[in-house]
C-alpha cells in the first residue's frame, strides 16, 4: 500500500480505539468519590458483618471495586469485601493482585495486597477492614456505579 492509502486506514483506527475507550469509560455512571460512599453506604445500610481475619485463608480471585475496595474470594459461595486503609494506585484497573499475608490467615491492620503494574513498585495496601458477604450482598455490590440494562437502551 501507498503513504496515501494508509493514512485513512490509520485515521480510523485511531477513532475506533478512541471509541472504545470512550465505551468502556462510559459503563460507570459515578465517581470514584460517589462510589466509595454507595459502599461505605452499603455496609452501613445492610450491617455487614465485620471480621478482623478470615482463617484458613486460601485465595481464589478477586473483583476490583476501586481503587480502596475489593471483593476477595475463598471459594465458589465464600466472599469478603476488602476496605483498603490507603489508595491503592491502579487497583480498579488490575487483573492480578500479591497478598502478602503471614501463615493461613487474612488479617486487618498486618497484611496487605500490593498491584503487580503499580510501576514495579509495588506499594503495600493494608487492609483496614473485611466484611463478610453472601452470595447475594456480592452480587448487589458488583451493581453499584454499573448502568442498568433501561439506562444502557
Amino acid at each position: 500500500m501507498t503513504k496515501k492509502k494508509l493514512k485513512p486506514l490509520i485515521v480510523l483506527v485511531f477513532l475506533s480505539i478512541g471509541f472504545l475507550l470512550v465505551s468502556c469509560a462510559s459503563t460507570s455512571t459515578m465517581t470514584n468519590d460517589e462510589r466509595t460512599k454507595a459502599y461505605i453506604d452499603y455496609i452501613v445500610s445492610e450491617k455487614l458483618e465485620s471480621m478482623d481475619r478470615i482463617t484458613s485463608f486460601r485465595f481464589d480471585g478477586f473483583s476490583s471495586l476501586s481503587d480502596e475496595y475489593l471483593i476477595i474470594s475463598t471459594g465458589v459461595k465464600r466472599s469478603y469485601l476488602i476496605t483498603l486503609g490507603n489508595f491503592c494506585v491502579n487497583l480498579r484497573f488490575s487483573n492480578s493482585i500479591r497478598i502478602h499475608n503471614s501463615g493461613s490467615s487474612l488479617q486487618t491492620k498486618f497484611d496487605s495486597i500490593s498491584v503487580p503494574q503499580d510501576m514495579g513498585i509495588g506499594t503495600k495496601c493494608f487492609i483496614k477492614e473485611i466484611h463478610k458477604l453472601s452470595v447475594e450482598q456480592k452480587k448487589e455490590i458488583l451493581k453499584i456505579g454499573k448502568k442498568t440494562d433501561e439506562e444502557k437502551d
